[in-house]
């Protein structure tokens, strides 16, 4: 091992001759590192030295910190100390600098930091990380150090953990959200609270999102549910907001394994760009959420860097509800009502929350599960898959995500009472009430999912806005036999925009493809909302749905039309799916005037017009 010694303040490397030493300073500094930290997520360690230095002359250097990747390099040292701290000249000395200062660092302090919340193996026993500490099945833990930066999520702490009889206190405390507002509210939400720590026994593939205009305490609720992993939490003060960038939101909840993360207040507003990039910073967290998976990223060097997913659950609210069929199908969606929370009760809960019984609550129930993981992780699958064969069985939803959802939730709710029950909280009877009474809440919220799931139903939009533009006159169907139209026309076939985009028979809609999809997506962009399908994926919808006929492989049929030589290819729509539910299905409707006619007013579409 080569000798390397402090010499006249500089670290130099001392080669020892036959007849004399050699002294070869290797820089114009001496450096220590005095700390050694190594940050674990859960996922990965990484390991950080902090380093103290001096000038040659005996000034003080800035205390530096340095990844132990970017430590042996040494570009740190010009980037941190700057011009005077030079590095003798020569890729060899920087090696020897390199090995200089680990060998003189002999009293190197070492700590291992946890950068992330929840559970964690210590040896053979699971215990749960917060910032405070740790929790495990003989209690409150010491020597547990965790750093959670300056984020919001350092509020997840918990006190201490309660003894038996005010473990029971505490249930019973927790039940009580229960008549905050109606049960197909409040036992999804305290279903998630109880779910979130089940994260490492099965994936958090699912959010939930509260939904309800101004003034509908939807803040206060979410506060509330947080407050079970930290009574700091609050309606005002919540780990997330929609305001964050996306690469902290996605930080963020990724820091945030096995527990709630809220991300409050979802309004889209300001321009046509704000609001597509808040729905675009939404679909990405909230189906990294329900897929449990980040984006790929690629670092300066061509290599893929580590994706950062939600490894909580996320409970999100706004006024709006992000768009896309696909991401709806991924989360649950809990509307709260103009009066639906009651204020006095709101109050009461409230007081519970800021004294630490939900956090209590929380404490406890950690310590309960602590023991029972291994064993949960052999049983959950299992029966999540009976759960979700009841949910389907009992037609919850049309979308095979939510009965899925159902039965995630139940298990939550399910643990909870299970946990309420041993604790001498509730009897076994009122865990059986609960149990059914919960179920059902579960079930009639997954139902209300079929409405949000056809609005945003691609098959189901498109037609909803064919309907519109015709009936605005932004375009027109002829009749096949007669030539007549079908469209309200004093605002549409009087101006030159006004588009043919097909034909109307008595039993059929056929759509030159090209031209109705482009006018049906011109008038979803001026919503603000465009259809988020290519036309090939539509009409493979449609075929799917059963509402469409086509020839072969393709999704069109050859129709004979007016004024055309050869029999065009066209989208075909079985008239049954396009008229509105009041209109007789297959009756040839009368209209009023030709095309020709353009100054005419025509009476609305498929509306009979009087003889």
């Amino acid at each position: 091992m080569d000798n390397y010694q402090v010499h006249d303040g500089c670290i130099s490397l001392i080669k020892e001759g036959e007849e004399e030493q050699t002294v070869i300073d290797l820089c114009s500094f001496d450096a220590r590192i005095v700390r050694e930290t190594i940050y674990n997520d859960g996922e990965e360690r990484v390991t950080v030295f902090f380093i103290k230095g001096t000038h040659r002359d005996g000034t003080p250097l800035p205390p530096v910190r340095v990844s132990a990747d970017a430590f042996s390099s040494m570009g740190w040292v010009t980037s941190q100390w700057g011009a005077s701290a030079v590095i003798r000249a020569g890729f060899s000395y920087k090696d020897h600098l390199r090995a200089a200062i680990q060998q003189l660092s002999t009293d190197v302090v070492r700590r291992d930091v946890y950068s992330h919340v929840g559970w964690h193996r210590e040896g053979n026993a699971w215990v749960y990380l917060h910032s405070g500490g740790a929790i495990g099945a003989g209690g409150a833990l010491d020597g547990f150090e965790v750093d959670l930066g300056d984020s919001r999520l350092g509020r997840c702490s918990f006190s201490g953990v309660p003894g038996a009889e005010a473990r029971a206190e505490a249930v019973r405390a927790a039940l009580k959200v229960l008549y905050l507002g109606p049960e197909d509210l409040t036992i999804p939400l305290l279903a998630a609270a109880f779910r979130a720590p089940l994260g490492e026994v099965a994936p958090l593939d699912m959010s939930l999102f509260i939904v309800g205009r101004t003034g509908t305490f939807k803040s206060e609720l979410t506060g509330i549910i947080q407050s079970f992993f930290g009574a700091e939490f609050n309606g005002k003060s919540l780990p997330g907001n929609w305001s964050s960038t996306a690469n902290a939101l996605e930080r963020l909840c990724f820091m945030a394994k096995d527990m709630v993360v809220t991300v409050d207040d979802f309004a889209p507003t300001g321009s046509v760009a704000d609001v597509a990039r808040l729905h675009g910073k939404a679909d990405r967290l909230l189906r990294g959420q329900g897929n449990q998976g980040g984006r790929g990223r690629m670092d300066a060097s061509g290599k893929l860097r580590r994706e950062y997913y939600p490894r909580g659950l996320i409970v999100s609210s706004g006024e709006d509800l992000p768009g896309g069929e696909s991401l709806r199908a991924r989360m649950l969606v809990l509307y709260v009502e103009p009066g639906a929370i009651l204020p006095e009760r709101l109050t009461e809960i409230q007081r519970l929350s800021e004294d630490g019984a939900f956090e209590a609550a929380m404490a406890g129930y950690l310590q309960w599960l602590s023991p029972k993981l291994d064993g949960l992780k052999s049983s959950f699958k299992k029966h999540k898959l009976e759960l979700r064969a009841r949910a389907d069985s009992e037609q919850i939803s049309a979308h095979r995500r939510t009965p899925d959802i159902i039965a995630s939730l139940y298990m939550g709710w399910e643990s909870f009472l299970d946990y309420a029950c041993d604790s001498k909280a509730i009897a076994p009877d009122e865990r059986d009430e609960l149990a059914q009474r919960g179920w059902a809440a579960l079930c009639r919220s997954g139902a209300e999912q079929a409405t949000l799931q056809k609005d945003e139903n691609p098959v189901e939009r498109f037609l909803d806005l064919l309907h519109a533009v015709l009936t605005s006159g932004e375009a027109y169907l002829l009749d096949k036999t007669t030539g007549y139209a079908f469209g309200q026309t004093n605002v549409g076939l009087s101006q030159p925009r006004s588009k043919h985009i097909g034909w109307i028979t008595p039993d059929e809609v056929l759509l030159e493809k090209d031209i109705a999809f482009a006018a049906v997506q011109e008038m979803a962009r001026a919503q603000g909302a465009p259809l988020t399908v290519s036309q090939s994926t539509l009409w493979k919808r449609f075929k799917d749905a059963g509402m469409l006929k086509y020839d072969a492989e393709q999704n069109t049929v050859k129709r004979t039309v007016p004024e055309r030589k050869s029999r065009p290819r066209v989208i075909c729509i079985p008239r049954i799916f396009f008229d509105e539910p009041a209109q007789d299905v297959g009756k040839d409707t009368p209209v009023k005037t030709k095309v020709q006619k353009q100054t005419d007013v025509f009476d609305p579409i498929f509306d009979e017009i009087p003889g």
